[in-house]
């Protein structure tokens, strides 16, 4: 999960770090990849999806849209992981993220999975 860069003291390094492995392993992929589970990328280094799907369940059952306390504590049910992550390249650059409530993994209730999308036109 991607944290706010106040959270640890070498954040900004290491995403700097991360860019530069996943930026090389894309190119060598030349570009468009579809990812299965794993750690989503955020373009602009804001909130990670698994973050807003989190926030959006929060906002959609009316309960307060709180955060983790913690970004190294060991996540619990409630909170919610990434099944997949596809990346394109051609016509749009953009992503779109399918993330899920752990909760709801061991009882296979795909269908309360969250589809996010995040889209830049071309230059």
């Amino acid at each position: 999960m991607i944290t706010d860069p106040v959270a640890h003291p070498h954040a900004k390094d290491l995403r700097r770090a991360w860019s530069e492995v996943r930026n090389e392993d894309w190119r060598h992929l030349g570009g468009a990849h579809l990812q299965i589970d794993g750690y989503s990328t955020d373009p602009y280094g804001g909130d990670d999806p698994i973050t807003a799907s989190a926030l959006l369940a929060a906002r959609r059952a009316g309960r307060p849209e709180t955060r983790r306390a913690d970004p190294w504590q060991r996540p619990g049910p409630e909170d919610w992981a990434l099944l997949a992550q596809w990346h394109g390249v051609r016509l749009v650059d953009g992503d779109v993220y399918w993330t899920i409530a752990r909760k709801d993994v061991p009882t296979r209730r795909f269908d309360q999975a969250t589809v996010l999308g995040f889209f830049e036109g071309p230059l």
